[in-house]
């Protein structure tokens, strides 16, 4: 490599280490020879070229934080701000340029300024962005879960303090769709209930995920059976050249991970990681833990890479982990009352998830061919006993259901000309049933909820063209289709967005289409009881939920590092299925409950629904050793029942306001030690819930809501503030990490739920999470 600039201070006694990466044409993955790279710090530039591989490499840099800028004649600006340096891993970086347009005869070319927080995919327009592995772990409250770092963002807010739970502009959380590597996964959460797509505890590992993209609405063709947002993650390569290795304990349990090459020659590696949980640990160590239910679970990642070869780049990844708690009368308080019952109940569940992926990337003349194969697990069980006076358990509630899926992606991304792109693709899934779950009714007898057990299929095809006009207007469009082979129902979806470069900083974006998603599957075999104890699937032939997104966005680079971006958005939702005889229910206020989906028989698509609202965002990305973020989402979010009649949904919170900031600070003359503090505030309205019918209350000894007021009242505001500190330590070869994240660092008491008390006959607030200290250790060599 060519080293062209080196600073003029000696590095004799700093810790050095390497930055190296590839650079490609984003349409077609070739290498792209001669682009200019330049790495800048607080204090040092550095700059070099690619090869022919279209590789580059820096040896002597010190540790800290960069910026990389890559430039190439003809070829949009790269930049990627935040690049975190430290004396145990390089730092392996892919580049994807985009070509510049030009009009013919044009002088002075229109060239929008690179945006760090621009997608991954290039095919979108609105409502999209990037985010990076260590931001989730940086963001005070985030605990390294991507699901809480989105929370961060405009337009998502959560359910509760507990769980993980992503609002996107007022939409139920089970509209959120979970891709990995190009696959569609199951809620990859532990303790997941059925039909969520959010959970107490993450199952994605930080540590393995490469830069990935966030997308809130009017998303493009090649992402369907969603009616909210997309999580599309990435995950990395592990190095090719030497072998390194990762230990931490947290939050989310305590872990190990290597990554290496498996032959440097052919470029090939590997890695993995795995992760037990903290308090299980320390149960097992005899350690005395004084909860009523110990929460075990574990989970493991890896991606094995084999680059270059003759048919083309393959990879094999894996993602999958498993959970279980039981909660024990004998072992909590018999004096608290807990989620609405005078009863003391013995709770076990547990849930699992896995993704196997094989992926193949061929590269063909001006672009390239993916395709992948994967098998996908979705599983869990619930047992739930209510203990009598005497400690006699009667099993009122069982459950045990697995969901299998074969699956198969391909498609062709082709460059036509400098100005067209296309890609189209196939999506076939071949799915494997097992759902079974009972409850005794008020007779004392069991009845079946659902008792599902074949196979069926689901298609889905696509088809997208991006199109240049000039250096100004940019055209992005498309065709989706599914189609649900046991019910034969379908759906053709169009798609179009827009993006028109006033200046080189600012730009104008629009983005529509018709977005479709089928029931959870748990509605679709949900059993109606008929005379003689017979059942009958009342809810089989529901149609897909549709929704038309509609969304205008302004963008304005206003410097380097800094950005502000506002979007309006207007949503319709409609074949909506909702109840005749339950006449306020809707499926748009499902997703963020631990229990699940409960069962409503009969179901019509007859429910509509609305969503409207405006956010701003101002980004100071991370650059002078200090970042911040402020959000605003101003919402509304109704729904319509059989009746009829117009309800609040119940993520319907109206606004959220976030405040984050932070600033690190490297110490001593060879910078070896770095201290860091970030805090996150956040103030929302408050969780919508039903009132409380007293009379019936009272009478039944538990709570009893008046479903004619269906999510007609509002806790107060939420307000939480997170606070988080840190040292990193660089030694020669090891680095070490040190935090402390104390989450609702003023102990707000935030309403959860309501509760009853049958002795005193009164009604009384469950508080979500009071202030939490979390202890965070890493080291890396």
């Amino acid at each position: 490599m060519l080293l062209l600039l080196l600073p003029n201070a000696p590095y004799a006694q700093t810790i050095l280490q390497t930055i190296r990466g590839t650079v490609v044409e984003k349409e077609s993955h070739r290498p792209l020879e001669r682009a200019s790279v330049v790495l800048i710090g607080n204090s040092d530039t550095f700059e070099t070229q690619t090869d022919s591989l279209g590789e580059f490499e820096f040896n002597v840099i010190p540790v800290g934080r960069f910026t990389i800028y890559i430039s190439l004649t003809e070829f949009k600006a790269f930049a990627r701000p935040d690049i975190l340096v430290g004396s145990a891993k390089q730092v392996i970086i892919l580049a994807e340029l985009e070509e510049e347009i030009k009009s013919i005869g044009q002088v002075n070319v229109v060239q929008k300024r690179s945006n760090p927080a621009g997608t991954n995919n290039e095919l979108v327009t609105v409502s999209g962005r990037q985010f990076t592995a260590d931001q989730t772990s940086r963001y005070a409250g985030s605990l390294m879960d991507p699901s809480r770092m989105a929370g961060n963002f405009a337009g998502v807010s959560g359910t509760t303090s507990q769980r993980n739970d992503i609002v996107i502009r007022g939409n139920s959380p089970r509209g959120l769709l979970w891709r990995l590597e190009g696959i569609d996964i199951p809620n990859p959460n532990h303790f997941s209930s059925q039909g969520t797509t959010g959970g107490p505890v993450s199952i994605l590992n930080n540590n393995n995920l490469a830069n990935s993209d966030f997308l809130t609405g009017a998303f493009p063709a090649e992402y369907g059976n969603a009616l909210s947002g997309v999580f599309d993650l990435k995950m990395r390569e592990g190095n090719n050249r030497k072998r390194e290795y990762t230990g931490q304990i947290g939050f989310n349990g305590i872990e190990l991970g290597a990554e290496g090459p498996i032959n440097k020659a052919k470029r090939s590696s590997y890695l993995a990681y795995y992760r037990y949980s903290t308090l299980g640990v320390f149960d097992k160590l005899g350690i005395n833990l004084t909860f009523a239910g110990i929460p075990y679970y574990q989970d493991y990642s890896f991606k094995l890479s084999f680059p270059q070869t003759k048919t083309g780049n393959w990879s094999v990844t894996g993602l999958g982990g498993n959970s279980h708690v039981d909660l024990l009368a004998k072992k909590s308080d018999s004096s608290t009352i807990n989620f609405g019952t005078t009863s003391r109940n013995n709770i076990k569940n547990g849930s699992s998830m896995a993704a196997y992926i094989l992926g193949n990337t061929f590269r063909i003349k001006n672009g390239y061919v993916k395709s992948s194969v994967a098998f996908t697990r979705d599983g869990r069980f619930t047992k739930f006993d209510t203990l009598d006076i005497n400690d006699f358990a009667t099993t009122t509630y069982g459950e045990g259901s697995t969901i299998d899926k074969w699956v198969w992606h391909s498609f062709i991304n082709k460059k036509l000309n400098t100005s067209n792109v296309i890609r189209c693709g196939v999506i076939y899934s071949f799915l494997q049933t097992s759902i079974r779950d009972s409850s005794m009714d008020d007779s004392g007898n069991f009845r079946i909820l659902r008792n599902a057990s074949g196979n069926s299929n689901f298609a889905q095809v696509y088809a997208e063209w991006k199109h240049n006009f000039g250096p100004r207007w940019i055209l992005n469009s498309g065709m989706y289709s599914q189609y649900y082979f046991a019910n034969k129902t379908h759906s053709i979806e169009p798609r179009i967005g827009m993006r028109y470069n006033l200046a080189r900083n600012q730009s104008l974006a629009m983005g529509a289409g018709l977005h479709s998603q089928m029931q959870a599957l748990e509605v679709y075999y949900g059993n109606t009881r008929l005379p003689g104890n017979q059942y009958w699937l009342s809810n089989f032939n529901l149609d897909f939920s549709k929704s038309i997104h509609a969304v205008f966005g302004y963008d304005n680079q206003l410097g380097r590092n800094l950005r502000l971006k506002v979007e309006s958005y207007y949503q319709y939702l409609y074949q909506i299925p909702v109840s005749q005889t339950q006449n306020t229910y809707s499926v748009l206020n499902l997703g963020g409950e631990f229990g699940g989906i409960f069962i409503v028989d009969s179901l019509e698509n007859n429910g509509k629904g609305r969503n409207y609202g405006l956010e701003i965002t101002l980004e100071k990305f991370y650059a002078k050793n200090y970042y911040f973020l402020f959000t605003t989402s101003l919402f509304d979010s109704k729904y319509t029942a059989a009746s009829g009649k117009q309800y609040n949904t119940a993520f319907n919170g109206k606004f959220v306001l976030n405040g984050l900031a932070g600033y690190e600070k490297s110490l001593g003359k060879r910078k070896r030690a770095t201290v860091s503090a970030n805090i996150k505030i956040t103030y929302a309205g408050g969780r919508r819930y039903t009132p409380v019918d007293i009379q019936k209350t009272e009478q039944s000894g538990f709570i009893q809501y008046d479903w004619s007021r269906a999510y007609g009242s509002q806790f107060k505001n939420y307000f939480r503030t997170d606070l988080k500190v840190g040292l990193r330590w660089n030694g020669k070869k090891v680095t070490q990490e040190w935090a402390l994240d104390i989450q609702n660092f003023f102990n707000t008491k935030n309403p959860l739920s309501l509760a009853f008390n049958s002795k005193t006959k009164s009604v009384y607030y469950e508080y979500q999470q009071g202030r939490l200290p979390i202890v965070f250790y890493r080291i890396l060599f």
